[in-house]
């Protein structure tokens, strides 16, 4: 599984969370607006180390993280940022995508402010296994 498969496969399925519960993500190079009302979102595939699984045979470990960035307007409060991470952490927690990329547990980390906005994020770890 190449790495612009494995980063396509996680984004279809986080599309898919977000459009169903109405949330506004902003994908890389996405000229539209961002809310000042209600939370959104930046994500990205952030790749790590891939490693032979077995010397001698042809099968491949690549690891990374899936990062999702939550930002609401500062003054509204984390709680609606908290709500969107449980929904976003609910579905990534030991998910498998496409039969080949296996999440395990996500962390939620409370960032602070950045610009005029508050960040939660939720981070996911994953590996994809190919022979």
């Amino acid at each position: 599984m190449s790495f612009e498969s494995i980063a396509n496969s996680i984004t279809s399925f986080f599309n898919t969370l977000a459009e169903a519960n109405n949330f506004v993500v902003r994908f890389d190079n996405d000229p539209g607006n961002t809310p000042t009302s209600k939370p959104w979102m930046k994500a990205s595939v952030d790749f790590g180390d891939s490693r032979q699984l077995e010397i001698g045979i042809d099968s491949f470990r690549n690891v990374g993280i899936f990062n999702v960035m939550i930002y609401v307007s500062i003054g509204m409060g984390i709680a609606d940022a908290l709500e969107v991470a449980d929904v976003v952490a609910a579905a990534f927690r030991t998910a498998v995508v496409d039969g080949m990329i296996n999440f395990q547990t996500p962390k939620i980390v409370n960032v602070g402010r950045v610009e005029d906005n508050w960040q939660v994020s939720v981070i996911c770890p994953f590996f994809a296994d190919e022979n």
